[in-house]
């Protein structure tokens, strides 16, 4: 009898979960389904109100996530700002919608199928291809690649030495980047080596002796701010152009981003964001290169809006689970005991029947 009630109360625990998991499932994919149609600035501005989408991958110091797991960056904090400047100039509630794609690649491949209300932050500098992709935005911050070697490899006193050190290194790059097509150009190394992303590439280079890189300028900033020890050398440097937001070709929001990026206190804002993701000596990057304007306490608070649940919001999903999961296992366990201590109470009462 107990045996079979323990497993009812375990069945029951199951269902409940899987119920539990269901319902939250399809909550997340109707919000999904919601947050995937963007609002035209027309409707916006004639119903005060409406929603935008983000379009994003995770790429330092553009888009990631902090030590606290919360969503922060450059384009982040900066498109903060912009919801802001919305409300301020025209009067309209915004809603941000974060969607977050794995790579450049499939941001670049699915945002022509994007008609309107939307931003997709492409996270490196502008290339020519680009414009048949998107219409992109003023630029918001300067790039350049940089070749950048492990310490072992001191910092060179003109180019002829940088190139005679590098042939007897080995090379790390990221394929399929300007910095990787770069350094294959250069093509001195003895060994190239490819790796995934830009925090291995910095992680390798800082641990194997003998080594270089070719990196955004960005990159290497991120890198030192981490406590990695690299050198950046002088030479060989390559201009890059600027870093832009995409707009789609059939967007009519090119108002009020134009009216964003001209404000006065954008480069300011601009700049001071670029010093605290990439490093305070980061001055080469910014468009400003006077004093910069911290922005204000309104400015630098970012409230959870409702649809940001891919990342932000994801610990707080994790707590309502944790908690529904131990409150079914305290019940349970309740029904357990309550269902033992009655079985007890008739096993005495047949004893005393007996005797």
């Amino acid at each position: 009898m107990e045996t079979k009630r323990y497993s009812f109360a375990l069945r029951m625990l199951a269902l409940a979960l899987f119920i539990f998991c269901q319902s939250f499932t399809m909550q997340a994919q109707e919000l999904l389904d919601i947050a995937i149609t963007g609002e035209s600035w027309e409707t916006i501005k004639a119903n005060q109100e409406g929603r935008i989408i983000f379009l994003y991958y995770k790429q330092r110091p553009f888009n990631y996530l902090d030590e606290y797991a919360r969503q922060t960056g450059i384009d982040y904090d900066l498109a903060d700002i912009f919801i802001k400047f919305l409300k301020r100039k025209y009067g309209v509630n915004v809603e941000p919608v974060w969607i977050e794609l794995t790579n450049y690649s499939e941001l670049a491949s699915s945002f022509p199928g994007v008609k309107n209300g939307a931003i997709g932050f492409p996270a490196v500098s502008a290339l020519p291809e680009m414009n048949n992709i998107a219409v992109l935005t003023p630029a918001y911050m300067h790039n350049k690649l940089v070749v950048v070697t492990h310490p072992s490899i001191r910092k060179a006193a003109s180019e002829p030495a940088l190139k005679a050190a590098l042939k007897e290194a080995t090379a790390f790059y990221i394929p399929q980047t300007a910095a990787g097509n770069k350094l294959q150009q250069i093509n001195l190394a003895q060994k190239t080596i490819a790796v995934a992303n830009s925090e291995i590439l910095a992680d390798t280079l800082a641990h194997t002796e003998n080594s270089y890189a070719v990196m955004p300028l960005y990159d290497y900033f991120v890198a030192i701010k981490r406590g990695l020890d690299l050198n950046r050398q002088d030479f060989m440097e390559t201009p890059q152009a600027d870093v832009s937001w995409w707009l789609p070709k059939t967007s009519d929001w090119n108002e009020p981003v134009s009216a964003f990026f001209n404000d006065a206190n954008f480069e300011a804002n601009a700049s001071f964001l670029v010093k605290r993701h990439c490093s305070i000596d980061a001055e080469e990057l910014t468009l400003k290169n006077e004093e910069l304007a911290t922005p204000s306490a309104n400015e630098s608070e970012k409230p959870l809006g409702m649809f940001e649940f891919k990342a932000t919001n994801s610990h707080i999903w994790f707590a309502l689970i944790t908690i529904a999961i131990v409150a079914i296992l305290i019940i349970a366990n309740r029904s357990i005991a309550a269902s033992r201590k009655k079985a007890a109470e008739e096993l005495s009462m047949r004893k005393k029947a007996m005797k």
